[in-house]
């Protein structure tokens, strides 16, 4: 009876937790469905923007060049007014910078899409190193909080049938204990590699922390 009444609270913790990652994922694809939305048109907007400020510039150059010198006084005062040559001079570093945040943002919506793949049910071919990456965006921000060294040593690994989103979880379930048990200037490293045959592939996660006490050890 007590084995039986344990491989029922067994078997009801991982319905009960296959339900939260079912949800957790519909939430999570939903968030990012909703912020590529208006990163498409802003994406949009930016490109249009570079193509034409540049153009503008390229002509106001052309008229400072034939209105001679000295300018009239109006548009001395204007060019002061909104220090012209400086936002002449800064407008290639403005947009290119503009275009490496939106970059970055699409990089965390992909994350984000990447890791709702938590709520499938069927197994798919994957390059585990995906997995890793995808887990590793979701964490950029605490490992960048806490002043944590993330060492990625990624090898060349082959496709592997496997349930995606469950290997998401396993792997931000244990970076995140990783970085929540170490101090600040320690060193996590995620390395994957494949043996000689081809045959195995594993992923491995290590940290400089304190290790986990005997006392907790067991679970």
């Amino acid at each position: 009876l007590e084995s039986a009444l344990r491989q029922l609270q067994e078997a009801q913790a991982q319905l009960v937790q296959s339900e939260k990652m079912a949800s957790l994922g519909q939430l999570v694809a939903g968030v990012a469905h909703e912020i590529n939305n208006p990163l498409s048109y802003v994406s949009n907007n930016v490109a249009v923007l570079d193509r034409d400020v540049r153009q503008v510039a390229a002509i106001m150059a052309e008229y400072r060049r034939h209105l001679g010198t000295p300018l009239p006084a109006a548009i001395r005062e204007a060019e002061e007014r909104i220090d012209l040559n400086y936002t002449l001079e800064n407008l290639d570093r403005l947009l290119s910078s503009t275009r490496q945040g939106l970059q970055r943002v699409r990089e965390i919506v992909a994350g984000l899409r990447d890791f709702s793949r938590i709520d499938e049910a069927d197994r798919k071919s994957i390059n585990p190193n995906d997995a890793v990456r995808a887990t590793l965006e979701m964490v950029r921000y605490h490992v960048r909080h806490k002043g944590i060294n993330l060492v990625v040593e990624l090898g060349e690994l082959p496709a592997i049938w496997c349930f995606a989103g469950k290997l998401n979880q396993v792997l931000l379930n244990i970076i995140m204990n990783a970085i929540q048990a170490v101090d600040s200037g320690a060193t996590i490293t995620v390395s994957s590699r494949v043996n000689a045959e081809g045959t195995e592939v594993s992923i491995a996660i290590a940290d400089t922390g304190p290790g986990i006490p005997d006392t907790i050890r067991g679970k």
